[in-house]
């Protein structure tokens, strides 16, 4: 953290012609980075140890040569990089409840799937892990990955979003809508066989669509507002 010793860490690397030159500090303010941070400290652990042994940091020189704390460092690099990976995912402008519920869902199946490439002891999934090929902190990582599908299914439950599908694409899964929710004949005779907005639809973002939809056809719009509160209520 002080401008002399990290000039000097960044001396050190370029002495070892490595690819970075500083670690990535963690701020409570850019929380997302925390999977980056932990991937540049593994990555430079080895420079690390040799840093922390020229200042004579015993404690991390203890952690950084040990080869069993730094099997579990590269754990955490991998797991952290991956929740990163959905995090990030979940951002934007263009997001919305229906696409990161999607999201939401395929990560619990990932870790379903880990667990059970896990207990056949294959750690292909975590790269920094299968290149250690270190099996000591196999029930550690098994333990792991099951608490965290155990709080993903508590803090974001299993909803089906099908009978949501034809807010992705009223004009093709139109029925659900039809019988959630009353509208007259004319409305969604108006609606479904509205051709500029059927190709508008091909163009914009879902978010956008709804949007133009908001100005033409008020009432179905509401309608979207509604099933979107009813997602959110689930939660």
């Amino acid at each position: 953290m002080r401008p002399l010793k990290c000039r000097q860490f960044a001396k050190l690397c370029w002495g070892m012609e490595v690819g970075h030159s500083t670690l990535i500090q963690h701020t409570e303010i850019r929380w997302l980075s925390r999977g980056k941070v932990l991937s540049r400290f593994y990555e430079l652990r080895e420079e690390s140890l040799t840093f922390c042994l020229q200042e004579n940091l015993k404690d991390f020189v203890e952690c950084l040569s040990d080869d069993h704390w730094c099997s579990k460092l590269a754990y955490l690099a991998d797991i952290f990089h991956e929740v990163s990976l959905l995090n990030n995912g979940m951002q934007g402008r263009n997001e919305n409840i229906l696409s990161s519920t999607d999201k939401i869902n395929a990560f619990q199946k990932k870790l379903t799937i880990w667990k059970k490439r896990k207990a056949a002891g294959n750690l292909e999934m975590f790269p920094s892990v299968f290149k250690r090929n270190c099996q000591e902190n196999a029930l550690l990582i098994l333990n792991h990955l099951h608490t965290l599908l155990t709080n993903l299914d508590k803090y974001f439950p299993s909803i089906s979003v099908d009978q949501y599908d034809w807010i992705r694409n009223p004009f093709v899964e139109f029925e659900p809508f039809e019988e959630q929710f009353s509208l007259t004949e004319e409305e969604l005779a108006s609606f479904l066989n509205d051709r500029p907005l059927k190709l508008k639809h091909s163009e914009l973002h879902l978010n956008a669509f709804w949007l133009l939809v908001e100005k033409e056809y008020p009432a179905i719009a509401q309608k979207c507002d509604i099933a979107a509160t009813l997602i959110l209520v689930q939660y």
